[in-house]
């Protein structure tokens, strides 16, 4: 093999590395937005306790 065929390789193999993690990192983020329990106005528990006074 030449040199211009193993950088082809190795950047065909890289790129599917990164789509292959960019799809895993899709899926956890839709897992998470899809959860009813992180929904973006419940309020925090630091929010919920009350203040000590």
């Amino acid at each position: 093999m030449t040199t211009r065929s193993w950088n082809r390789l190795g950047a065909k193999i890289l790129k599917r590395a990164l789509l292959a993690r960019a799809q895993t990192v899709a899926a956890r983020i839709t897992a998470y937005t899809d959860d009813p329990a992180n929904a973006p106005h419940q309020p925090s528990p630091a929010a919920a306790a009350p203040s000590p006074t």
